[in-house]
């Protein structure tokens, strides 16, 4: 026997749009939820929201919300990637922060080297330059090396002034630089002179010198004037015995030739010649 459908004339229960559904049941009007619903991507709680409807959560979901889930709904298969959160600017970092996009500045100097500054372009990126140690770590002093370390900066290291040459010390000034003078050796006495040889400093004097006089109570002028009195005495001692031995001869000539100077005759009319005897005596 054929058991007519007896026609519903129920009204659904508000709301019964978005949660709610009505069935005829054996011509009542039962309201039941569309929460109820088995889903590959996707599990319901059978709760429900006024405004936004049925809760459910994606089955892909790992509890990260910078990535991005998708769901095959014939299979079920998940699949995930990241956020996409570029800006198109390459000076900045794309960062998602609970699923939030974030774009602060890059830093092109992640390891902190000091001897080194950058620059970014916003087309090309980030570009790292060694700085000019000359001129960026220049203390103004001649002494020193300038040097810069990755970690501390500019770095002064003091300049090894070793000329290796003998007989020299090595200095520096700031302003100068490196230097070297000759060494002063200690000299003993009043003529000793200081003399350094292989680094080895020894003290040498002449025989005589004028110091050594001046101790015994003569200035230099009076050795200056007893050498130039020695020799004029000597000049002129010279010319005399010259001039004497001329006037010899020349006598000898005359006493051989007859002259009849009363210096060669022993008497004459004026009675004796007293010269004529000490001419012989001289003779």
């Amino acid at each position: 026997m054929h058991t007519p459908v007896v026609p519903c004339t129920c009204v659904c229960p508000n709301p019964c749009d978005i949660c709610q559904k009505a069935d005829c049941v054996n011509g009542n009007c039962v309201s039941t939820s569309k929460c109820n619903i088995v889903d590959n991507c996707y599990n319901y709680t059978g709760a429900c929201n006024v405004t936004t409807g049925c809760t459910k959560k994606i089955k892909c979901d790992d509890g990260n919300p910078c990535m991005v889930k998708t769901c095959n709904p014939s299979d079920g298969i998940c699949t995930s990637a990241p956020m996409n959160c570029d800006d198109g600017n390459s000076c900045t970092d794309d960062i998602c922060v609970a699923g939030v996009c974030t774009h602060p500045a890059t830093n092109c100097n992640p390891t902190g080297d000091k001897c080194k500054t950058s620059t970014c372009d916003d087309r090309t990126g980030c570009t790292l330059t060694a700085i000019d140690v000359k001129t960026v770590c220049d203390d103004f002093n001649a002494c020193t090396e300038d040097i810069c370390d990755a970690a501390l900066g500019c770095q002064q290291t003091n300049k090894s002034c070793v000329s290796g040459a003998t007989c020299v010390v090595d200095s520096c000034t700031p302003v100068r630089g490196c230097f070297s003078d000759a060494t002063v050796c200690p000299a003993e006495g009043k003529c000793g002179i200081g003399v350094c040889t292989n680094n080895t400093c020894t003290s040498t004097r002449p025989d005589l010198c004028e110091d050594e006089i001046i101790g015994l109570g003569l200035g230099a002028g009076a050795i200056v004037g007893i050498v130039i009195a020695a020799i004029v005495a000597a000049a002129l001692l010279g010319v005399g015995a010259y001039k004497g031995i001329q006037a010899y001869n020349a006598s000898k000539d005359l006493e051989q030739s007859g002259n009849t100077n009363p210096l060669y005759e022993a008497g004459g009319q004026y009675g004796e010649n007293k010269l004529f005897g000490d001419y012989q005596a001289f003779k």
